[in-house]
Formats: C-alpha cells, structure tokens, sequence
C-alpha cells in the first residue's frame, strides 16, 4: 500500500465568540495483492491481471487506485466565558485492508473461522456531520452533550456464506449506510484535600470521574443484486452496537494514577448472513479493568547512563 497526500488549513476569528477552521486534505493511495485464485472465481474486472493457468489456480495481482479531496471545516461559537456550541463537518475515507482485498483462504485462528477476502471491493466514503455543546465549570471539570449524523457509501461488512458443511466469512460492499445518534461525556476532578482535612495519604491527591455514554441508530441500504443474496434485508450496520458506555474512577496526584476502567458495548451483527445463513449477533463481554502507575526518578543511575553514552567511564 503507498499513500500520498498533503493538506491546507485556515483558523479564522470571523467575530470576538465565532471561529471557524477549515481545510481541505488530498490522498492518493494504491494497493495491490498478489496472490492466487481458482479459475472462475475473480468476476472479469479492470482492477485485476489474470496470469496464466496452472491447474485449477492462476496468479492474480489486483490493484485499487483512489485519489480523493477530503475537506473539513468546524464553527466554534462561545456563548458564554465557559460555554462553546461546536458544528461540524468532514468527509473521511475507510479503505480495505490487504487481507480484506487477498482472494488467499486465510484461517482466523481467534474465532475459528475461515476467511476470504475480495479483490473488487470498494473504498469507503463517509461524510460526518456533528454538533455540541461544551461547559467548562471547572479546572478538568468539562460536560459536553452532541448528536452526529454520518453517511456512508459503499460500507465494508463482514459476511458469512455458506461453504461445505459450514459456512466461511467474506467481505461484502453495501450500497450505503446511515448512522446518527448522541453522546454525553462528564469529566470531573476534586481534590481529596477538600473532603479530609490535615496532612494524610489523601491531603495532595484528586478524585476523577470521567464518563460517557452514546447512543446510535443505524440503517444499511441494499441493492436489488444484493437482495437474493443476504439473508436480512432490514438491519443495523454491522459491528454496530446501539448503546456505548465507558467510566473512569480514580485518584492520582502528579507522577501517580489509579483507575478503575468500565466499559460496555451493546449488542450487535458481528458477522452478515447471506444465502440463508441468519445474521451472527455478538454480545461483547462487560469489561473491567484496574490500572495503575506511578513515575519515579533514577536520579544518579541516569546520569551514569548519559555519562557512559557520551563516553564519560569515571566512577
């Protein structure tokens, strides 16, 4: 894969509490696979060289060239000394991934599943649009509450088709999706000090609290040459969940940090049935975790580090 792009960006103060930044990015990207195929197997297209047969396989080399312009551009507007109201719109790109593209049956040794790739699918185009509100009430004390709206042309999905006694899984363009929903994020640190008075293991360090939740709908849009093949013709988009959520609970001071890590994802299509194989549904396990971390100095050690590194041997 070689990318290639370069951007312009512009900050404007259009108004003491209105600012507007906007841009415009330029990429031009090429993979290519080489691999093999049976013969038959690879539709006739422009991307792809068929070499000579040997047997039942010929080698294949496919290529997917793309350049595209992808501008950006986002209004900020304080209402207030602490309040902003943000808008915003970009237009970003989700290409496939070289295993993704290979036509080679690939074991996937973590879900015991075989998997193929395609040679013809297509990059995917997004336009995202989004909105938000801000306040910062507080030093590290931030809630915000948006919605956003993104549009998809020629989505990748993960699919299952059936393949001798089982069924394998293979990558699939849909015609387009939609997805739009809204999120909350909380974001509040106090200091211990003020809740326990006196000189103790609290006095220095601070409470933090950082959450936020989302949630979004989705819709997939299928043609009519895809509608003899899935197996659901009204669904989410796959990999989707309809609820998120993430919590952080800890204290830290400067140099240490301790945490309890929660996160949640809904349930969602983890793999798109087709000719008659239902779509597979994942639940994703709850997850909790406990970091911590703490930075120390190696004083003297350090320097006998950097003395050695520039050839000072002294005691």
């Amino acid at each position: 894969q070689d990318l290639t792009a370069g951007y312009a960006a512009l900050e404007l103060q259009v108004a003491q509490p209105v600012r507007i930044t906007g841009g415009v990015r330029y990429e031009r990207s090429t993979q290519t696979v080489d691999g093999a195929a049976v013969i038959g197997t690879v539709p006739a297209t422009s991307r792809c060289t068929v070499g000579a047969a040997s047997g039942f396989v010929s080698p294949l080399t496919c290529t997917l060239k793309q350049a595209e312009w992808l501008p950006a551009a986002t209004v900020t507007w304080e209402i207030a000394r602490n309040m902003q109201l943000r808008g915003g719109y970009s237009k970003t790109l989700s290409r496939p991934d070289l295993r993704e593209l290979s036509p080679a049956v690939i074991l996937n040794v973590e879900e015991d599943v075989e998997e193929q790739g395609d040679p013809t699918l297509n990059i995917t185009k997004i336009d995202n649009f989004d909105a938000r509100y801000e306040w910062y009430f507080g030093q590290q004390q931030i809630f915000s509450l948006g919605g956003f709206y993104k549009k998809f042309t020629n989505p990748i999905e993960r699919s299952l088709s059936p393949f001798g006694d089982g069924a394998r899984r293979i990558f699939i363009n849909a015609a387009g999706a939609k997805v739009y929903g809204a999120e909350a994020e909380l974001e509040l640190t106090v200091p211990m000090g003020d809740w326990i008075g006196g000189e103790n293991f609290f006095s220095d360090r601070r409470v933090f609290v950082i959450g936020n939740v989302t949630y979004t709908k989705s819709k997939i849009e299928i043609t009519p040459a895809q509608a003899g093949v899935l197996t659901s013709l009204s669904r989410p988009l796959e990999g989707q969940s309809k609820y998120l959520a993430n919590l952080q609970v800890g204290f830290e001071r400067t140099g240490e940090r301790m945490a309890f890590l929660f996160n949640y994802a809904g349930k969602r299509i983890s793999d798109v049935g087709s000719f008659g194989v239902p779509d597979v549904i994942e639940t994703p396990p709850i997850e909790l975790d406990f970091v911590t971390a703490k930075a120390f100095d190696v004083g003297k050690g350090q320097q006998a580090i950097a003395d050695i590194a520039h050839g000072r041997h002294g005691k």
